[in-house]
């Protein structure tokens, strides 16, 4: 497949925001209104910005259907780049909490098989970014349009719910990104018209957005647009 140079170069924007957020470590932070204003401007759209690029590039390679083998191989090699890096850091890193006693067997199987409480915190991405990608070869072109709406709402839902675990909040609003970033490219028939295809999907990347920094900001405010800027750049893509 053909790479495609804007799509680098938004993801190696993307690569430096992530890195630049994670140096904002919290001492900086709360000595700098500025530091903190731009760590909550990064992590309010950077990841979603991967997601929605690996969905793009998903759509781009035109797989409409796959064979039980091809999906077996597909499975097989995305768990070779992203299953085994999480489970060996995850492994790995458990194994000596267990050796000094600090986490039971049980306890550390569990946080590493749901990412609850992992003490790994930020390889999250791995596991979502694999079940998601696995989700998304068994749903077909038309499923796809209506995985991308339950998707969109459940995080709605989810957001707003008691007890709701972080890894359920992760995969739904990653995939419903995942998902955008296939339509995106596929320019599915709800989106005939450019303009209308372009306006529809500023206002559902924003919706996203402003909930996000409804529910983790208290209400939405002007830390909320960096994120709202960066959907109106990935959707005036050629």
């Amino acid at each position: 497949m053909k790479r495609i140079s804007y799509f680098d170069i938004v993801r190696g924007i993307g690569i430096c925001l992530s890195v630049l957020g994670h140096c904002c470590i919290t001492e900086l932070r709360s000595e700098s209104v500025i530091t903190q204003s731009l760590y909550d401007g990064i992590y309010f759209f950077h990841m979603s910005l991967f997601f929605f690029l690996a969905g793009t590039l998903y759509g781009k390679k035109g797989i409409t259907k796959m064979s039980g083998a091809e999906k077996l191989q597909y499975i097989r090699k995305k768990f070779c780049s992203l299953g085994i890096p999480y489970l060996f850091y995850s492994f790995g890193g458990y194994a000596i909490y267990v050796v000094l006693k600090k986490k039971t067997l049980s306890a550390s199987l569990i946080e590493i098989f749901t990412t609850e409480n992992h003490i790994f915190h930020h390889i999250w991405f791995l596991y979502v970014m694999f079940f998601v990608s696995i989700i998304v070869i068994f749903l077909n072109r038309k499923m796809r349009l209506a995985a991308t709406v339950i998707s969109g709402g459940a995080f709605i839902v989810i957001s707003f719910l008691p007890g709701t675990t972080l890894i359920s909040l992760y995969l739904a609003k990653y995939l419903f990104f995942y998902l955008m970033g296939i339509l995106y490219w596929e320019k599915d028939q709800i989106f005939v018209q450019n303009r209308f295809r372009t306006i529809l999907r500023i206002l559902l990347f924003a919706g996203m957005d402003i909930l996000y920094v409804a529910k983790y900001a208290g209400v939405p405010d002007l830390s909320g647009f960096p994120l709202i800027i960066n959907r109106v750049i990935c959707c005036s893509f050629p």
